[in-house]
């Protein structure tokens, strides 16, 4: 006899149906939530990223302005930049602001930890394979050596920086180098090597209208002839850089040459045209106060007017020399407190 069939209530189908189908949804709506939770994440993590990302570079741009008129600053600036490229694992911009701190140690006369900031950067652009920061990191290391007047190991990081920046074909920091060459040499007394450099870098300078850098080849070349007792050849190439430097406006330029040129006259034994000089360039380092060069220009023109006979005006640049010579000192002493408060010993 067959087994009769259990009744269905019903609607059951229906609604096992609407339960499956109402599964399937919460499932769906599960999965569909996170997902937009997750991009949700994802946006915020990227929208952070890129405001640290405007930051470094704003920290880094502002780094950079400070470079010539506060050496604390600026290194500050690239310490608080060098943490956000970390945080972003942006290496070749947590090179530069190694580099950048370097430069300004060395500025601050912390030869010990620039050299050790260039070591670290130029590992990263090693690493990288950036050939032009290789050049830089090199060039700020043989700059240290010579500092430290161990000329030879200079030598021997500048050679690498220009191998490196040939490599780059950044052809106007290959003259730049060439002429830091030239720079040793000239400190090592090798005046014929020096003058060879710096006419090679001339020569690039003046082919691309780099004005800036022509004067300071000319004014290199100047120094040795000068140094070589040529003197009326010295001032002729003082002359010109002179001529350039004050059409480029550049005021530190224009200091050196008149300096230099007083300087030259004093050598040459021509008093007036000395004094008339030197008193020109001290208006300029007044007004650039120029410190260091300010106390050397009284103790100069001391000389000066000792040997015209005029005394009074002799003593009162020797105390002018006296009390500049102070004032450089405390600044130099501030300046060292300020780099102690901030980084601490070597």
């Amino acid at each position: 006899m067959r087994k009769k069939s259990k009744p269905r209530l019903i609607g059951e189908n229906h609604l096992r149906r609407k339960q499956a189908v109402g599964c399937e949804l919460l499932c769906f709506f599960m999965v569909v939530r996170c997902v937009i939770g997750e991009k949700e994440d994802k946006l915020v993590l990227l929208e952070e990223e890129m405001k640290n990302e405007e930051r470094l570079n704003t920290q880094m741009a502002m780094a950079k302005r400070l470079e010539s008129s506060d050496y604390l600053k600026s290194c500050a600036a690239f310490e608080e930049a060098l943490g956000l490229a970390i945080q972003l694992k942006n290496q070749l911009k947590e090179a530069q602001c190694h580099e950048g701190m370097a430069r300004m140690l060395w500025k601050l006369s912390d030869n010990s930890k620039a050299h050790k900031r260039y070591r670290v950067a130029l590992g990263i652009y090693i690493q990288l394979g950036d050939q032009y920061g290789m050049a830089t990191s090199y060039s700020g290391l043989g700059i240290i050596s010579s500092l430290s007047e161990d000329y030879s190991t200079s030598l021997d990081f500048f050679e690498q920086a220009l191998s490196a920046s040939r490599k780059a074909e950044h052809h106007s920091f290959t003259a730049v180098l060439i002429a830091n060459i030239g720079n040793v040499y000239f400190l090592l007394g090798r005046y014929e090597g020096a003058m060879e450099c710096y006419k090679r870098a001339l020569k690039y300078h003046e082919v691309h209208d780099n004005f800036v850098e022509i004067a300071i080849m000319l004014i290199g070349m100047a120094s040795v002839h000068i140094f070589t007792r040529e003197y009326n050849e010295g001032l002729k190439l003082l002359h010109r850089a002179l001529v350039i430097d004050r059409k480029a406006g550049r005021t530190q330029g224009v200091l050196m040459c008149v300096y230099n040129i007083g300087e030259t006259y004093r050598k040459q034994g021509k008093t007036t045209e000395s004094l008339k000089k030197l008193l020109e360039a001290l208006k300029f380092a007044e007004k650039m106060n120029a410190r260091a060069t300010i106390y050397k220009i009284h103790e100069q023109l001391s000389g000066l007017y000792t040997e015209l006979d005029e005394s009074e005006k002799s003593a009162h640049h020797l105390q002018l020399f006296m009390e500049a010579e102070e004032e450089q000192h405390k600044w130099v002493v501030k300046k060292e407190n300020e780099k102690l408060q901030k980084f601490g010993g070597s």
